[in-house]
């Protein structure tokens, strides 16, 4: 048997459904599937949530008007999402999730009319599509065009150490200090204590995409143990590491033709949503030569800067 899903109880009864509905969490957990700036564990949760409802006869009955109502094309979304995601990890979520969907009558037939085989047996989480084939299918990577290449030599292109910031406070220096003093054995449980209780009492700090960059900065120049930068990536999970953003400090350039384009923020996930593999993706994306070459740059010491020498930034 499936281990209980709180959401899926509910949905078993008819008052359950109604406290679904009134809630209006059913329409955020679609919002946050459909969202393509959603963390991959914010989608994640969102699918698990959604397939326990989905699996039972009530939470996917037309006449309920549970899910239907905020998505008639849930089954087609997570189909697409098992089918084409890039990040493997919601492919295989996906799939898990269309196997408790297939638990109702109602989940059955709209897999079927998706492609997918169903068992008879409503006990079976399973479903597989018709050509299994498309489980494997995986986008063919096109080289980019020399105009997307980055010409370091090109003069508006700066490093991203935000010399002179405006947005430099002493608890932003402590915040790297601290960071730095993760990478000793000596100091690192009294560091990352400290860090702990700043992200408490001032969480608005490690949203700061400037201050996420240079904890970034650090961490590349020196040595540090896989756990200690885990950790440093989890507390700068809610800042903006798209490459909207990057563009938004690495291209500083007078032309506004020649800067790079502005896009739309990310919208905030939950408090309890790590983003730890966005970031990542974020900077090994397309844009991630621009920062490997401008954190390997040589970082002036000015006065009142947030990315300074070594010297400065770990006092």
């Amino acid at each position: 048997p499936l281990p209980r899903h709180f959401y899926g109880e509910l949905a078993k009864t008819d008052d359950g459904c109604a406290i679904l509905s009134q809630s209006g969490h059913v329409a955020e957990l679609v919002a946050s599937l459909k969202d393509p700036t959603a963390v991959p564990l914010e989608k994640r949760a969102a699918l698990w949530t959604l397939g326990h409802i989905g699996g039972t006869n009530r939470g996917y009955e037309h006449e309920m008007d549970l899910l239907t109502s905020h998505a008639d094309d849930l089954v087609e979304c997570i189909v697409h999402m098992a089918t084409s995601c890039e990040l493997l990890s919601l492919r295989g979520t996906s799939l898990f999730v269309l196997g408790l969907i297939a638990r109702s009558s109602a989940g059955k037939r709209a897999l079927s009319h998706a492609g997918w085989a169903v068992p008879r047996d409503p006990l079976a989480s399973v479903a597989v599509p018709n050509s299994v084939a498309t489980l494997f299918v995986w986008p063919t990577a096109t080289p980019p065009y020399p105009s997307d290449l980055v010409d370091v030599s090109f003069k508006p292109f700066v490093s991203p150490h935000f010399v002179k910031s405006a947005k430099t406070t002493a608890k932003t220096k402590e915040i790297l200090r601290l960071v730095g003093d993760l990478s000793s054995t000596i100091s690192q449980k009294e560091a990352g204590a400290s860090l702990n209780r700043m992200k408490g009492s001032h969480p608005e700090l490690f949203e700061d995409t400037e201050t996420a960059l240079a904890a970034h900065t650090i961490l590349a120049r020196y040595h540090y143990r896989l756990s200690a930068r885990q950790f440093v990536m989890n507390l700068f999970e809610k800042a903006d590491l798209s490459n909207a953003a990057l563009n938004s400090f690495l291209w500083q350039g007078e032309d506004p033709q020649q800067a790079a384009p502005q896009g739309g923020r990310r919208r905030r996930s939950s408090v309890s949503a790590p983003s730890l593999s966005s970031t990542i993706q974020s900077l090994l994306h397309s844009h991630s030569k621009e920062t490997v070459l401008a954190t390997a740059r040589h970082i002036p010491d000015h006065e009142n800067t947030i990315f300074v020498g070594a010297s400065e930034a770990m006092v």
